[in-house]
């Protein structure tokens, strides 16, 4: 049953209905209850552009693609894994890209990689997903994650969380014992 709601609630009722879209109610004696959290959020779709004033073949991106159920071990395993290299190198010799480092998580992946003067980001990652997709039946979520690294610390940096990523999930013990990654020393 519903009471009143004083001034204070109502407020608080505004806010979560109306800014954070929470589905609200007074509860019994008036007390402000969320009926429900929030349903259906919807993912942002980011554009993958780069700026008209940055030269891309002067730039690396820090990339993370994920698999669209989370938790499960999609991408750690050595025919997998061996799938994802032959598509990435592939597409290296063709000139799409050059990836610095590529590491599989069981359920992601994150690389650093370097694109040509002319290039589509979006286009050359959804490729790849797409060629995972049909040949080995990875289910990807949709889009992917970008950041331009703006300085070479910045690259170091990435590329060190990237290698200590199984090691914070607790797979290895040192980043040497992971075999699903490809890295080369010059970042």
């Amino acid at each position: 049953m519903r009471g009143e709601c004083s001034a204070q609630e109502k407020t608080i009722r505004h806010f979560l209905v109306f800014i954070i879209r929470i589905p609200f109610a007074c509860g019994p004696g008036g007390a402000a209850l969320p009926v429900a959290t929030i349903m259906n959020p919807t993912r942002k779709h980011l554009p993958h552009d780069v700026p008209n004033w940055i030269d891309p073949t002067q730039e690396a991106f820090f990339i993370t693609i994920n698999c669209k159920t989370r938790g499960k071990n999609h991408l750690a395993n050595a025919e997998i894994w061996k799938a994802i290299l032959d598509a990435i190198i592939f597409r290296e010799e063709r000139g799409d890209w050059k990836w610095k480092l590529i590491l599989a998580m069981p359920d992601h992946l994150h690389g650093i990689v370097t694109f040509p003067q002319q290039f589509e980001m979006g286009k050359s990652i959804s490729d790849l997903k797409r060629w995972l997709a049909i040949r080995q039946g990875i289910t990807w979520q949709d889009g992917f994650f970008d950041h331009r690294l703006r300085s070479q610390e910045s690259t170091a940096e990435k590329a060190n969380y990237i290698r200590l990523n199984p090691v914070r999930a607790g797979l290895v013990q040192d980043p040497a014992q992971w075999l699903f990654r490809r890295d080369w020393k010059e970042l």
